[in-house]
């Protein structure tokens, strides 16, 4: 169980670090990309950046979860 909350946390975790870390890349590589992130006023270019930033994100911190808690074992409840 204790191992479950880990990967869990580490996931939550690795989310954050992640999503972070390519949001700041959007921000110096898209030019407007800050101003159109206050005003929620995206081009579609930076929509599909936004949507590939989602899909990396999951799938990075969903690896780390699986790794951390073996896919053997279920989650008690």
């Amino acid at each position: 169980m204790k191992r479950s909350i880990l990967a869990c946390l580490a996931g939550l975790l690795t989310w954050i670090v992640v999503v972070t870390v390519i949001n700041r890349v959007l921000r110096l590589s898209l030019p407007n990309y800050t101003a159109a992130e206050q005003a929620l006023q995206f081009t579609l270019g930076m929509k599909w950046a936004r949507l590939l930033m989602a899909i990396v994100t999951s799938l990075v911190a969903g690896a780390v979860t699986g790794w951390i808690s073996p896919s053997s074992r279920w989650a008690p409840r």
